[in-house]
C-alpha cells in the first residue's frame, strides 16, 4: 500500500515539475530557439511518461483502492473519536 502511494507521489512530483519547466521555457522566451524547443519537447515527454503512470495506476484500480482504504480508515477513526467524546 505504501509503495503505491510513494510511487504515485514521486510520479506526480516529477510530472508537475516537468510541466513547470515547460511553462518556464515559454515564459522566459527560450521557446523561440532550437534549444528551447528541444528542451520543451524533452520535459513534456518525461512529464507525460510519469503522469501516465499515475493515470494507469488509477484506471487499473490500484491507486483507487488505496485511496478508498485510506478514506475508510479515516472515517472509522473519526467515528471512534466521536463516540469516545460523547
Amino acid at each position: 500500500m505504501r509503495e503505491v502511494i510513494i510511487e504515485s507521489a514521486i510520479c506526480i512530483f516529477v510530472g508537475v515539475m516537468s510541466l513547470a519547466v515547460a511553462v518556464w521555457i515559454v515564459a522566459s522566451g527560450s521557446i523561440v530557439y532550437l534549444d528551447g524547443i528541444a528542451l520543451a519537447i524533452i520535459v513534456l515527454t518525461i512529464g507525460a511518461f510519469f503522469l501516465f503512470n499515475v493515470l494507469w495506476s488509477y484506471s487499473t484500480g490500484e491507486l483507487r483502492q488505496v485511496l478508498q482504504d485510506r478514506r475508510k480508515a479515516e472515517d472509522s477513526k473519526s467515528k471512534n473519536t466521536d463516540t469516545r467524546a460523547a
